[in-house]
C-alpha cells in the first residue's frame, strides 16, 4: 500500500479512512509546518523505504515500520490544505482525507510547549518543579504556582494528558490551578492547546450566569496595580491578558483589555470581557465543548499601537473561526509586549460557580508562537 499526500489549493470533504488514521495530535484538524504525521497502518504493512510524495513539496520518510512517520517539508506559502490519497497497487482507492494547512508556525517561533509529559505524577505530589518539567525549562523560569495538589499526569488510551481537579466544594480563593512562565516579549503572538472534558462533566452553577470557566491556556503582558497578571478587577492601562473559556458549554475568549465593556459601562471591574462584545456577551453562544470529545483551541492576539484602537483578536475552535474582534485597544503602553504565559484552570468566579461534583479537566500540547 502507498499513499500520496497531494497539495490542494482548497479543502475538501473529510472521508472516514479505511486503512490509517491521523494520531491524536492532528486530532484538531489541523497541521503546522514542520508537524510530524504519523500513518498506523490497519493491515500491519510497512513502507519498507517507499517514498510518499507531496507535489511542489517534500515528505522525508521515517522509520520503516508499521507506523511511518513523515516530515512535510518544502510547503507553499500559498497551500491550504494537504490531501492524503489512499492508493493500492498505484491506483487510488477513493479514499482520502483533507488537513487544514495553517502557517503560523512558519511565521513565528514556537517559545514554549507544554508536554510531552515525563513519568506520572500522582495528585498531591505536582509542584513547580513538575510545571518547570511539563514545560522543559528551569524551576526559575515559573515565576507563580497555585492549586498545585489538584494537579496531576494520566494516561488514556496511550495518549498522557495534564489534568486539572475541579472540585464541588472548591472556594474561590483556594480551588485555582494557576501557574506563569515568562515568554519572550512579542507584540504578535499565536497560542493553543488540546483539551477534552469528562463524561459527564459539569459546567458549574444551575443557572448560565453561574456557569463560566477558565479553561486552561492564556497570555498576558504588563502587570495590574497590584504588580500581578491582570485579571479579577484590578485596573491598568498598561496591561491586559486573553484566557481560553467557556460560557455554559460554549468555547470563548476571555480577555481584559484595556478598553474592556465592564469599565466603558460603569460595571464591575471584575468581569472581563466576553465575545461577541455587547449585551450578549454573558450567552452561551460559542461553539461546543462535547464532553468525552478532544477540543483543538487556539487564539491569535495583536497589540495596538499607542492611542489607536489597530489591535485584534482571533479565536478558532476545532479549525473553525469563531471570533475576529477587530479596532481593539488593549493598551496604553508605549512598549506593548506579550509576555507571560499563563495557565488558568477553574470554575468562576466565586463560589457559586462550582460544579456539581468533582470533575478533572484534561489538557495537553499548549503552544505559544512569537509572530512578531
Amino acid at each position: 500500500m502507498i499513499l500520496l499526500a497531494v497539495m490542494s489549493p482548497t479543502p475538501t470533504p473529510v472521508i472516514e479512512q479505511e486503512r490509517h488514521t491521523l494520531t491524536s495530535h492532528l486530532a484538531g484538524g489541523e497541521l503546522f509546518v514542520g508537524d510530524t504525521i504519523t500513518f498506523e497502518y490497519a493491515d500491519g504493512v510497512p513502507l519498507d523505504g517507499e517514498t510518499v510524495d507531496v507535489f511542489v513539496g517534500t515528505v522525508d520518510q521515517g522509520p520503516s515500520t508499521s507506523s511511518g512517520d513523515y516530515v512535510l517539508n518544502n510547503i507553499p506559502s500559498d497551500a491550504t490544505s494537504i490531501t492524503l490519497n489512499q492508493l493500492i497497487g498505484g491506483v487510488f482507492t477513493g479514499v482520502s482525507t483533507t488537513i487544514p494547512m495553517v502557517f503560523p508556525a512558519s511565521e513565528g517561533t514556537l517559545i514554549a510547549h507544554m508536554g510531552p509529559f515525563g513519568p506520572i505524577v500522582n495528585e498531591g505530589n505536582w509542584s513547580r518543579t513538575a510545571w518547570a518539567n511539563a514545560w522543559g525549562v528551569p524551576a526559575s523560569d515559573i515565576f507563580y504556582t497555585q492549586g498545585d495538589d489538584r494537579v496531576s499526569t494520566v494516561d488514556i488510551n496511550g495518549t498522557r494528558w495534564l489534568s486539572a481537579k475541579h472540585a464541588a466544594l472548591d472556594s474561590a480563593s483556594s480551588g485555582n490551578i494557576q501557574t506563569a512562565l515568562g515568554l519572550t516579549k512579542g507584540r504578535h503572538y499565536i497560542f493553543e492547546q488540546t483539551v477534552m472534558l469528562p463524561d459527564p462533566f459539569s459546567f458549574g452553577g444551575p443557572s448560565l450566569g453561574t456557569q463560566a470557566i477558565k479553561m486552561g491556556a492564556g497570555i498576558a503582558q504588563g502587570r495590574d496595580n497590584n504588580g500581578l497578571i491582570l485579571g479579577g478587577g484590578n485596573i491598568a492601562s498598561d496591561a491586559s491578558s486573553v484566557r481560553m473559556y467557556s460560557r455554559g458549554d460554549g468555547s470563548k475568549p476571555y480577555t481584559y483589555p484595556e478598553d474592556r465593556e465592564s469599565v466603558q459601562l460603569g460595571e464591575n471591574p471584575a468581569f472581563g470581557d466576553e465575545y461577541p462584545r455587547g449585551v450578549n456577551r454573558f450567552m452561551n453562544n460559542g461553539p461546543k465543548l462535547i464532553p468525552g470529545q478532544e477540543h483543538n483551541m487556539k487564539i491569535e492576539v495583536y497589540l495596538n499601537d499607542v492611542g489607536q484602537s489597530n489591535g485584534w483578536m482571533k479565536q478558532w475552535h476545532d479549525g473553525v473561526l469563531h471570533v475576529d474582534e477587530q479596532n481593539m485597544s488593549w493598551t496604553t503602553s508605549n512598549d506593548p509586549r506579550w509576555d507571560t504565559a499563563w495557565f488558568a484552570s477553574y470554575h468562576g468566579g466565586n463560589d457559586s460557580f462550582n460544579p456539581a461534583f468533582d470533575v478533572r479537566i484534561l489538557y495537553r500540547d499548549q503552544k505559544y508562537y512569537r509572530v512578531a
